[in-house]
C-alpha cells in the first residue's frame, strides 16, 4: 500500500538537534532526506573558514599602509573580528571606487582641456533662428584651407587647443550656408564634435571636474588614515584571526 506523503523543511535550533532527532525517530512518521544543497545552513567551520580568509586579504591590505615610520601603537580596538574586518574592507572598497571615480573625472577633464579658452557658454552653442555653431577639429596642416572656406561663406573662425584628432575649432555661419560648409568642410578633414550642453563655460565645466575630483582625493585621505590606524592594529587582528583558526580546527 502506497500511503500519500507530504515534502516538510525543518528548522530548530541547533542545540535541539539531537533532541528532536529522536523524537521523530520514535514516532515513525516522518522519513527524514538530507535538504537541498542551498537550503544548507552555513556550518560553524565554514563561517570560521570564510571568516580567516577575509582577515588574511585585510592583512595583507594593511601591512601596505603600515608606515615604518610611524611607531605610535593605537589603542585596543575594542571590536570582534567581524567588526574589523568590515571596517578594513568597507574602507578599502570605498577607496577603489573612489579611484575610479577620479579616472573618470580626468578623462572628462580631458576631453574638455582643449576647449578651455572657448568664452562662449556652452547650451548658447545651439545658435539662432539666422546663425548656426559648428564645434569639431581640423587637421592643423589643413587649417588654412579650412579658415579660407569659412571666410569665404561670410562667417567666423576661432582655434583652440590640440585634441587628438586636430585643432579644435569653433565655426559661426549663416544657416543658410550649411549644406554648402558640410561638403566643403568634409573634403578637408573636418570632424564634426557636437559638445554637451553645459550650462556653463568649457572653463567653468573643468573648474566643477577638479572641484569633484579634489573632493574625492580629500575622502580618500580621510579613509587612508582610517586604515592607517588599523594598520596599527595588525596585531590584534591577527591575534583574532589565529583564535577564529583554531577554533575552525577544533
Amino acid at each position: 500500500m502506497i500511503i500519500p506523503m507530504k515534502k516538510a523543511v525543518l528548522v530548530a535550533l541547533k542545540e535541539d538537534k539531537d533532541a528532536l532527532l529522536v523524537s521523530l525517530q520514535r514516532s515513525g512518521e516522518m522519513m527524514l532526506v538530507p535538504p537541498p544543497e542551498d537550503l544548507v545552513a552555513e556550518t560553524d567551520a565554514q563561517r570560521e573558514e570564510a571568516l580567516l580568509q577575509r582577515a588574511e586579504k585585510s592583512l595583507q591590505l594593511l601591512k601596505k599602509m603600515t608606515d615604518k615610520k610611524d611607531k605610535t601603537r593605537a589603542e585596543h580596538s575594542g571590536m570582534d573580528a567581524e567588526t574589523m574586518l568590515s571596517a578594513v574592507e568597507s574602507a578599502a572598497d570605498e577607496i577603489q571606487t573612489r579611484q575610479a571615480e577620479i579616472q573618470s573625472l580626468r578623462e572628462k577633464v580631458a576631453f574638455w582641456m582643449p576647449w578651455a579658452e572657448m568664452e562662449e557658454v556652452l547650451n548658447s552653442l545651439e545658435g539662432t533662428s539666422d546663425a548656426l555653431f559648428k564645434t569639431g577639429t581640423i587637421d592643423l596642416r589643413r587649417s588654412e584651407e579650412f579658415r579660407m572656406l569659412v571666410e569665404g561663406l561670410g562667417g567666423e573662425f576661432r582655434t583652440y587647443g590640440k585634441t587628438e584628432h586636430g585643432l579644435a575649432v569653433l565655426v559661426v555661419l549663416f544657416r543658410g550656408d550649411e549644406a554648402v560648409f558640410a561638403e566643403e568642410a568634409k573634403s578637408l578633414g573636418f570632424i564634426d564634435a557636437t559638445l554637451p550642453n553645459e550650462t556653463g563655460t568649457p572653463a567653468a565645466v573643468i573648474a566643477a571636474l577638479r572641484a569633484r575630483i579634489a573632493d574625492q582625493e580629500n575622502r580618500i585621505t580621510v579613509l587612508k588614515d582610517e586604515l592607517q590606524i588599523r594598520a596599527r592594529q595588525r596585531e590584534e587582528l591577527g591575534r583574532l584571526a589565529d583564535e577564529t583558526a583554531s577554533e575552525a580546527l577544533r
